[in-house]
């Protein structure tokens, strides 16, 4: 089993012993192939990853459709839990609401109804529909309008 460290690059093996050891310097290049390496031999891989407080837990595999689930570590019970899909699940508790109002919609809202039903300002709910469609877990149906990617 290989892990790289993205703090210093450097490619590690794991051991039967289960130890880790430092075996090379991996360059952008050589990570790249290496994932491309253990994708064809592997039958599943999982992946997490921590980006800005939010670990995502990538999956992707011969058998498995490819998905990412938002997790967090439970410190009491010292384990991972599911919090849901990656695109549902929202940094923000005002992301968290603008999101909900939008799904829980039964037909495309414009910004000003989403700020009246969530009690986000209409300002900010519009930043936060700014970036719903750059990460495309939104969808604009007309001027205006928006709903939820999966009704288009």
């Amino acid at each position: 089993m290989q892990h790289f460290n993205q703090e210093n690059g450097k490619k590690k093996s794991q051991n039967p012993a289960g130890g880790v050891s430092a075996v090379s310097e991996a360059v952008p290049d050589e990570l790249v192939q290496a994932v491309e390496e253990m994708r064809r031999e592997a039958d599943g891989i999982l992946v997490m990853e921590n980006s800005k407080g939010n670990t995502i837990l990538h999956v992707t595999g011969r058998d498995v459709e490819e998905a990412g689930y938002a997790i967090e570590l439970d410190r009491q019970m010292l384990a991972w839990r599911l919090l849901g899909e990656r695109s549902e699940v929202k940094t923000t508790s005002e992301q968290q609401l603008v999101y909900n109002t939008i799904k829980e919609a039964s037909e495309a809202l414009s910004p000003k109804e989403i700020a009246d039903i969530s009690g986000v300002k209409t300002g900010t709910v519009k930043k936060i529909l700014s970036k719903f469609m750059s990460d495309q877990s939104i969808h604009r149906t007309t001027y205006g309008r928006y709903t939820i990617r999966e009704r288009i």
